[in-house]
This record gives structure tokens, sequence and C-alpha cells, in this order.
């Protein structure tokens, strides 16, 4: 209480004349995954936020710092009174957003293939109020990204690594979370970890699995392997619906043939950098 009455006597509103007062509102930050425990600080360590108003303008954005990652917390900026949409993007290493001073906020686009996370709100500045000065609303993240691994042995010997593709992939997903663009091919890095060959990256979550592949190509261009992701998915059960979501696979060559399957979790070499 005696807090709260400095504060308001530092801000110089105790004059009928409120026009340079402003309450204090506050986002918080939150991400469940599939279960109950909030596990944002285990999932995300960079947060990047934007704020639309009524006209879907932005009329602000920052990144949070260390400190507001830390304590899942932000003071949003003074702003006059109405309704904002508030978008905070989780994750953007290298990710591009697309659309900020074109497009309505809903269809602002994101690309790249960050570990993204996403959490969108309306948030509603009201007339200055000295009996509520400061009040806070959270922002739910959701993932906007599968996780894909590959392991591949018994590759046939070559003196360039084989090349491992995602074809028919999303190119974008826009500020509601949908997955949008034209479908993309994606290129894997691959690396040599003892007898295996492996490769990870996260792509957008795309619904239409019946279009997406994963080619494992010859130096020339051909193919050694290929397995589409409805097939695999409906085969082994994996469960697209869940916020985290990992697909991995496993490509074996034999003598005569290729078999591609899940990796068995005792063969599962350790992935550096794998989220």
């Amino acid at each position: 209480m005696i807090m709260m009455l400095i504060w308001g006597l530092c801000s110089s509103c105790i004059s009928e004349d409120h026009s340079d007062c402003y309450n204090r509102y506050w986002l918080e930050l939150s991400y469940l995954g599939d279960g109950t425990e909030d596990i944002f600080q285990e999932k995300i360590d960079k947060v990047h936020m934007y704020i639309f108003d009524q006209n879907s303008t932005c009329v602000y954005e920052k990144e949070f710092s260390e400190q507001e990652v830390r304590s899942q917390s932000t003071l949003l900026p003074k702003m006059a009174e109405g309704k904002y949409n508030i978008v905070c993007l989780g994750n953007p290493y290298k990710t591009g957003v697309h659309g900020l001073s074109t497009s309505d906020w809903q269809d602002v686009l994101f690309s790249g293939n960050d570990p993204n996370y996403l959490a969108s709100l309306e948030y509603v500045i009201e007339p200055y109020s000295m009996k509520k000065q400061e009040s806070s609303s959270t922002a739910v993240f959701a993932c906007s990204h599968y996780d894909i691994s590959v392991i591949i042995e018994g590759a046939p010997v070559s003196d360039k690594l084989p090349s491992v593709v995602i074809s028919g992939t999303a190119s974008h997903t826009d500020f509601t979370n949908k997955v949008c663009g034209e479908p993309i091919d994606y290129k894997m890095a691959v690396a040599r970890e003892e007898e295996y060959l492996v490769s990870s990256c996260n792509i957008f979550r795309h619904l239409n699995h019946q279009d997406v592949n994963l080619k494992v190509l010859a130096e020339d261009g051909s193919g050694l392997a290929v397995v589409n992701f409805q097939d695999f998915i409906s085969r082994h059960g994996i469960d697209c619906t869940k916020q985290e979501v990992h697909i991995p696979f496993k490509v074996t060559f034999r003598s005569a043939d290729v078999e591609i399957t899940l990796p068995g979790w005792e063969d599962t070499p350790v992935l550096p950098d794998f989220n």
C-alpha cells in the first residue's frame, strides 16, 4: 500500500488533470507444451514482440532483454486507450518477418527453420484509473514447428555425403500460427557421426502430409531413398496434433534394398544442438 502511494506521488498524477497519467500494463509469457507445467524456459530463450493498433498498424516492436525472458514478463509502453493485438515470436534467431508495414496483422508472415513458437492476444488499454493502476495479461505460446531428425546407416560410399531433402514443406507461417505460402524443398545439413550420417532441422507444421516427402539423394541428384510423410506418420502412429512433435527417421541401406524406420532408442546417437 505504501509503495503504491509512493508510485502515485512520483507519477505526478494526483491533480484533476490526468492527461499525462497512465496505468501500468504487464505482459506475462507462458508455454505449457503438452502438459500442465510451464516449460517456457526449456523451449524459448529469445522473444520478439509486435504491437498492432485497431488499424492493424504495427505501432511498437521490441526484442525482450535476457532479464525479461528469464522473468517471462515485460512492461508495455505507454499507449493510447483502445484495443491492440500483441504478437510474440519465440526463438527468431534467423527468422524472416514479412509484411509488417503492408499487411493486416493476421497476414504477417515469418519464414525460416528456427524452432519457433508464437503467442498472440488482444490487449485493451483502458482509461486511466487511480483504483487500478497495474494489470497484466498472459501471452500463451503454441509451437510453430516440427522437429525432424534423420539417421542414415550404410549409405553408399562416395567422395561426397548424400543430401537429405524435405520436399513440399510449408514456406511460411502467419501471425495466427497457420502455415501458408508455396511449398518449398528444404535441404538439410548432413554430418558424419561414427558409423552414421546424421541430420536435424525444424520445419513449419504443414497439414498436407501426403504432399511432403523425405528424400535421400546421391551426388548426381538421383534418388537413393524416399518416404512419404503421411505413410510414415500413419505407420508409426506419430501424433502431429501435439505441441511438441518429433518425427525421427532411420534410413538403413542394405545390400539389396533400403529400409526407412523409426530409430531404436539404443541406436539413436545424440544430435548436438537438436531442440
